[in-house]
């Protein structure tokens, strides 16, 4: 059976980043298209082994898992062993789910040869059908976490601390899943807070910049102050921001301490139940 190099590499570089896609979405984690597509691009080159002699069925398992974990190191850094465990754990499943749905589609269109070798499984189906099929099981596990997420309960009161300059405030805040503010050179979520929660936090002279009564930023407060673009229903604007030291976030017996977070400092009131806004990004190692 003939194996065209350019097909091999070209589709495997369309799945894996779909599979890595989805691994993102299902954990909630914001990853840089850029990322994506190098994993996914590590990936594609793995499948050139298809064209090397077979090496047995304990070596290739063996390699497969380690290549598998470095596609993920690749896509998504290695921040904590409670994440890359469960980011590895979502990327083999959602890998397992998609080589089952391959397979079905084999099966049910029958094409005219199939190459397995080292792992490497390569259809002679034609590009369409497989991208067609790709983007058809991305929208299946999409519709999967749509559904897991309304039936958890979507919206939720956590309790948040939040450090800086060694000053602490407490409050209730809201897990918004419609938040997914970031910062744009960082990557890092966004807490969106009251001003009158952070207040006292702030330096005197950043205090009115952040209450909107001044636009020039104290030159010693330049460093972590950053504009935060927002969308909402009643418009589009900026939200000034500022780095903290920690942001801890808890509920029941569960807590994670967040440093790569900005707090965007809203003038105006959020609610009687929650002084502040927190998006699923923050929760990725709750």
């Amino acid at each position: 059976m003939i194996v065209y190099l350019d097909v091999l590499l070209a589709l495997n570089l369309f799945v894996n980043y779909f599979l890595l896609l989805s691994t993102s979405k299902i954990n909630n984690i914001p990853v840089k298209m850029i990322r994506l597509l190098l994993g996914a691009a590590f990936g594609a080159l793995i499948s050139l082994t298809i064209f090397l002699p077979d090496w047995g069925m304990v070596f290739d398992t063996g390699f497969k898992i380690v290549m598998s974990v470095c596609i993920v190191v690749i896509a998504f850094s290695y921040k904590s062993t409670k994440r890359f465990l469960r980011v590895t754990g979502t990327f083999f499943g959602v890998s397992f789910l998609y080589a089952g749905i391959m397979l079905a589609v084999w099966f049910a269109f029958r094409p005219d040869g199939m190459a397995i070798n080292n792992g490497v499984v390569y259809f002679n189906i034609s590009p369409l059908l497989l991208i067609v099929s790709t983007l058809l099981c991305y929208g299946v596990i999409s519709l999967i976490r749509l559904f897991t997420k309304r039936q958890t309960g979507g919206d939720t009161i956590y309790e948040l601390e939040i450090g800086y300059k060694d000053k602490i405030v407490r409050c209730k805040a809201l897990l918004d899943t419609g938040n997914s503010l970031m910062d744009l050179f960082t990557n890092a979520p966004v807490v969106v807070a009251e001003y009158g929660l952070v207040e006292y936090m702030l330096p005197l002279p950043a205090r009115e910049v952040f209450a909107g009564t001044a636009a020039d930023v104290p030159k010693d407060f330049a460093t972590g102050y950053r504009l935060i673009p927002y969308s909402a229903v009643g418009g589009k604007g900026l939200l000034p921001a500022f780095k903290p030291e920690y942001v801890k976030v808890s509920k029941g017996n569960k807590s994670a301490t967040i440093e790569n977070v900005l707090i965007a400092v809203s003038k105006d009131k959020l609610s009687d139940d929650f002084k502040a806004l927190i998006s699923e990004e923050l929760l990725t190692d709750f």
